[in-house]
């Protein structure tokens, strides 16, 4: 590239899980921390020869030490964007069967389980939060029945 020309701007697909379970009649998200502290879902890059919502999965089992059963239809997309750098992350509903107690990246990570509502507030990239705020639509849209929304008494 020559010194004139303009950087060009790179869009990477990654794919992520919203981790999910029914406590008590209310659907609950799990999320984990980045690196540098913010909550964010489980998420990275797809790994090569991998569906994207099977390494979603796999993200959640290094990233939070979570293990369930993913949907392979998205729930929506949204977008991360440093420099000229711009993540594109396919999300998938993954309802959690087990939660272990070591996982790879616990000491890098936190984790926790909030209302899908308070995990929106929660976020910083809006795409997110909105998928978030919509997960007990998306769930009775994909079939997953819930009790009561999340967030509501």
């Amino acid at each position: 590239m020559a010194a004139s020309e303009p950087a060009r701007r790179q869009t990477i697909i990654q794919s992520g899980v919203v981790p999910y379970r029914r406590r008590r009649g209310r659907v609950e998200v799990l999320l984990v921390t980045t690196g540098r502290g913010r909550a964010i879902v489980p998420k990275g890059h797809i790994a090569s020869g991998w569906a994207a919502h099977t390494s979603a999965a796999n993200e959640a089992f290094e990233e939070a030490g979570v293990i369930g059963v993913v949907d392979d239809r998205s729930i929506g997309r949204f977008m991360i964007t440093r420099g000229l750098r711009t993540r594109s992350i396919l999300v998938y509903p993954m309802r959690v069967t087990l939660v272990l107690d070591s996982w790879p990246e616990m000491t890098r990570r936190d984790r926790w389980w909030m209302s899908s509502a308070d995990a929106a507030r929660a976020v910083e990239y809006r795409g997110l939060a909105r998928i978030l705020r919509a997960l007990p639509d998306h769930l009775e849209r994909l079939g997953v029945t819930t009790a009561r929304r999340s967030g509501s008494a």
